[in-house]
Formats: structure tokens, sequence, C-alpha cells
């Protein structure tokens, strides 16, 4: 799902005199001062976005937008810290796999070293994370009650936390383990409720529909959830929109849309329109995630197994550990979820042996998308998009007129959009001698990069097409 791996320089200590390092170090510092006195303007450094972002030690930040981060420290704490640590996406990993996505994230990075004199040392594992998406689990509440894991749960973690919310008394999140440990933290949620409200990730919609996860129903109502940014709400919109448009009964259908009306008007209503959907539209499908995370210190108690494997690697050198680890994850995952969390029938008997749904999901085979699939998937995700960017338009229209002329009263839309272009004709919102023309060649062209970097991954460029 995720995966962090850390790059050590030759030569690289504490305080460090490198005079070509120092070089580094103030580019990047001068280029994040920029970007933090500019917040409309994107800088591009070997390709790589400059955030104004950072943590910790690793206050430089550099990104290819829903692909890869690397973060890069201006000064170490010892010999043992890495200067550079790089995050791969999940969006890359899953639509293009692993081994690209190392290999396209190191040789990012080499690249800048290279024109500096610095070289790699040691490349190791930071954090890796497992994730298996299931919807065998319906009722979160059930699997994850207190009596359930006191009679199925096996785990070597010591501790547990559940989060769910009071309205309903449900349970979202299983959590087992500290998520600061530097060993191994296990959770299980709602992956559905996170893509809605983190609003990221959409192309799982069309993975999970593909892998027949969920049905065309689920798929349409997810959509419309996403747009909307809301989890409960969105699913309910998307319900009702769904049956206008197949469903059968017309008096039902008028009823529905009086109903939709009401979903705009009051923001505190999900209760009753849940109760009138209650038996007349099916629900959506929930896909759970069940998720490792894990840290160094656990591939380093792994060590002595690892060399028992051999692994024959004609790449880059300096990956040949983090290879190494992707070609024995089987074992890796047969370990975690044996050994470290694991759902039992019997607990403790002779008979004892993994419930039926923690069998399924021990038995999932791990592919990455095919190019046609992937496409697929890049399109889907641009038409939803799409509509997500046309109700953020009406919503930032309707706000403006509303912040402009002092009111909350009903308008025509043309005569809000007529609004909005005079008073960028005749009033400033850059700087004090600026009109709509310089707005379009300075401030809307810096909107507009931004943006053009945001949605690189899933838009294809005239020169791609051509090819």
């Amino acid at each position: 799902d995720t995966f962090y791996y850390s790059i050590f320089l030759e030569d690289d200590v504490p305080d460090n005199e490198s005079m070509m390092l120092n070089h580094l170090i103030s580019q990047l510092a001068e280029m994040k001062n920029y970007v933090l006195m500019h917040p409309g303007i994107k800088l591009e450094y070997y390709g790589l976005d400059v955030m104004s972002t950072g943590f910790s030690i690793y206050q430089y930040h550099l990104q290819l937008q829903e692909n890869f981060d690397v973060f890069i420290a201006d000064n170490i704490q010892t010999a043992e810290t890495p200067r550079i640590c790089v995050q791969l996406r999940s969006r890359m990993i899953v639509q293009e796999g692993i081994s690209k996505a190392i290999n396209d994230s190191y040789n990012a990075v080499v690249r800048i070293l290279e024109d500096f004199s610095l070289n790699v040392n040691i490349v190791l594992e930071n954090r890796i994370d497992y994730a298996f998406h299931t919807n065998l689990i319906q009722s979160s509440d059930t699997y994850f009650s207190d009596k359930y894991m006191k009679n199925h749960l096996r785990s070597q973690l010591r501790t547990y936390a559940k989060y769910g919310k009071i309205r309903d008394m449900s349970v979202d999140t299983l959590q087992l383990g500290q998520r600061k440990s530097n060993n191994v933290f296990f959770r299980a949620y709602n992956k559905i409720r996170e893509v809605i409200e983190k609003n990221y990730k959409a192309f799982f919609f069309d993975i999970w529909l593909e892998e027949r996860m969920i049905s065309q129903f689920d798929h349409y109502v997810l959509r419309e959830a996403y747009e909307r940014k809301s989890y409960r709400m969105g699913l309910l919109v998307g319900r009702i929109k769904w049956y206008l448009e197949y469903g059968k009964n017309e008096l039902l259908k008028v009823e529905l849309r009086e109903l939709l009306q009401s979903c705009y008007v009051k923001s505190d209503n999900a209760d009753h329109i849940e109760k009138k959907l209650k038996g007349l539209i099916p629900e959506v499908t929930i896909i759970l995630n069940i998720e490792f995370q894990t840290k160094r210190h656990y591939y380093m108690q792994l060590n002595s197994w690892l060399k028992d494997h051999e692994f024959k690697f004609q790449g880059i050198r300096e990956l040949q550990r983090l290879y190494k680890l992707i070609y024995v994850r089987r074992g890796i995952l047969d370990h975690l979820m044996s050994e470290i969390v694991s759902f039992v029938d019997h607990k403790g008997t002779k008979e004892e042996e993994y419930t039926f749904w923690w069998k399924r999901i021990r038995s999932c085979k791990i592919e990455y998308c095919t190019p046609p699939l992937e496409e697929f998937y890049r399109e889907r995700e641009r038409h939803t998009d799409l509509k997500r960017a046309g109700h953020n338009v009406l919503g930032s229209i309707a706000s403006f007129n509303i912040l402009l002329k002092n009111n909350v009263d009903e308008r025509d839309f043309k005569e809000d959009v007529s609004d909005v272009l005079a008073f960028f004709n005749d009033n400033d919102l850059v700087s004090p001698d600026s009109d709509l023309s310089q707005i379009n060649n300075y401030y809307y062209r810096a909107i507009q990069t931004r943006k053009a970097r945001q949605y690189k991954g899933i838009i294809h460029n005239n020169e791609d097409k051509k090819k």
C-alpha cells in the first residue's frame, strides 16, 4: 500500500561540511522560502515540485504528485540517520507496480545527487505497509466486538483501541499495537469512508468493481458520494439518484425527488432520509481495509531469516535489499498473518484453524494493473474529477456572490456568473494595477500550473497522444 525507504550518503556525518552538500541544502532552502513567500506559485526542481512542507529533521520536501515524495534533512543527528527518505504513494504502486515505483523514485534522487557529486552509500527499508481489501465483513460491530475478539483473536501485540461514531455507537476502526511502535502496527477500518472523506484514491472504486468486490450499483453510489466529499449524506444522495435513474416505480420517484431536494436544504436530516430509504433502496457494500504497518526494526529481527533465502539480483546494486524484501514478501505476510495477528476458530484447542474470512484474506494473490486496465482506471478517474470540479465551480460561484453581496438571498445562476466576471474585470484580486488580462497571464497561470501537476497522473498531454 505504501513503501518508505531511506538513502544514506557516502561520508555523511552530523554537521557535514561538504561544500557540495551545503550547496544542495542552500538551493533547497532558497526554493522553499520562495514557495512559502509566494503561495500561488509552484517551483520545479529536477522535474519535482518543491513543497513548503516537511517533517521532523527533514525540512525539504520534493514531490512527483500522486507518485512519490522525497524528504531531505538539512542536518542529521547521527551517522546512522539517513539524509534522505522516500515515500512511494499507493496510486503508483498499485497502478504501475512496485518495481517501477522504486526505480523511478530512486533515479530521480540520483539525478540530483550526481549533479552535486554526492554518492549513495546504502539504501534501506524504512516502513512498508501491506493492505488487503475485503467485502467479507459488512458488520464491523460484530467482528470488532470484545466478545468476538476474545474468542477469535490471536496476537502478539499487547494493546488495542477501537474508534467509531457516537451517533450510532458503531465501531469504524480497530487498532492493535501502537502507531509509534518501531515494530508492527495493525489496523482494520472502513476504506470507503476514508476514500470519500479524504477525497483521494478514487481509482480503488474501479479496481473493486473490476475484481467484483462491489456491484455497479455500489460503484454508482460511491462516485456520487466522492464528488460531494461526504460519506453519510453522499451515500444517501447516491442511492436516491441511482433509483431516479434506474428505478421502475414512478410514484416512489416522485417521493424521492422531494427527498433529494431536502438533502441540500438541511445538513442534519440524514437520520430522516436514512429511515425513508430503509427497505426501499439497498445499502452500499462496505470494503474493509486490513493493514499491517511494518518498520525497520521488524526487518532487522528477520535478518537471519532473510540470509537463508537465495536471491539473484541484476538491477541497481544499492536497491538489492529492497528487492529482496519484495521477493520474500509472501513469507513475511505469512508470518504477520499467523504469528503477529490472526483470527481463528476453536481458539486454544487442537481443532484450532483460521476463520473463513481470515483464510480468504491470507489466500490473496498480489497482482498489478495491466496497461489497458491502468488506462481504463485513469479515464474513469478523469470523469469523476471532472464532475467533482464542476460541483466545486458552482460552490465557489455561490460562495463568492454571497460574500460579495453580503446576503444569502436566492439568485439566478446566470446573474451570479455575470457578477463574478464583472468583478474580475473591474476589481483588483492580485495587485493594485491588475486587470482581468493580467490575472489570466500571471495569477491564473500559477493556479493552472499547480492544477496541471495535480492531474498529470490521469491526463495525457498532446505529445503522449501522438506517441
